[in-house]
């Protein structure tokens, strides 16, 4: 990316106390569909539908089915395959009780137009992405720091 980042308004829901005030960086892992944690995590692997994120910054819609799908979330940081953070377009209670139990920092994205902004997001995937200390904002950087 030439001479700017592409900025994203975050709300946090989230934060875990060792977080607070600290940007959070790593790679952008972008899952552009809802996801299945009981079917789609492979928490051995990293996997979240077939997406590496372990130790990535992971923005998806939000999390459907059963509350097995927290443990889910959990069993990837047990397995140290946890993302940084996870961003969604939409609040969730099984996804957000699996950041709560796992310790991963959890946002949300301030915008109305979720669809445009994942296939937008869809083209920074792998690049470099930071939330600002405050964690009201994502910060796409590129292919580094």
């Amino acid at each position: 990316m030439s001479g700017s980042n592409l900025r994203v308004r975050l709300k946090p829901l989230y934060t875990p106390s060792d977080t607070v005030e600290t940007r959070i960086c790593g790679k952008l892992a972008v899952i552009t569909e809802p996801v299945s944690l009981l079917g789609d995590v492979k928490a051995e692997e990293g996997l979240i539908k077939g997406v590496r994120v372990s130790g990535r910054v992971v923005i998806m819609p939000y999390g459907v089915g059963s509350t097995v799908g927290s443990y889910l979330i959990y069993a990837l940081k047990k397995y140290g395959k946890g993302p940084k953070a996870i961003i969604v377009t939409k609040a969730d209670s099984v996804t957000a009780v699996g950041a709560v139990i796992s310790d991963i920092p959890l946002y949300q994205v301030v915008s109305s137009d979720y669809e445009k902004l994942l296939e937008l997001l869809k083209k920074f995937n792998e690049k470099v992405a930071c939330i600002s200390g405050d964690g009201g904002e994502l910060i796409i950087m590129g292919d580094r720091l």
